[in-house]
């Protein structure tokens, strides 16, 4: 069965958000007893230029990136589509 083609998502301008991430913050006093994992608001941001191939994995793989700007962030940065969703829609 051969590999499906990669089909963009997204388009320059939409309102993205970051999928639902578990991050484990700690302060830097206690690290033992601060490991308790936190819900954190995911990113939210405008994809200002994409969608664009990055270089192929061990695999061979070649997935669609975008450059995202995040709110309250000096620089873009580039995320995998998957990695992102329209701030819109839901996760279920």
């Amino acid at each position: 069965m051969p590999n499906q083609i990669p089909v963009p998502r997204y388009k320059k301008g939409d309102r993205v958000r970051e999928r639902y991430v578990m991050r484990l913050k700690t302060t830097k006093v206690n690290y033992r007893l601060s490991k308790t994992p936190k819900n954190i608001q995911p990113k939210k941001g405008v994809i200002v230029k994409g969608p664009y191939k990055d270089d192929p994995d061990k695999a061979g793989r070649r997935r669609l990136k975008y450059d995202v700007q995040w709110d309250g962030r000096p620089k873009p940065e580039s995320m995998y589509q998957g990695r992102i969703l329209l701030e819109e829609e839901s996760l279920n």
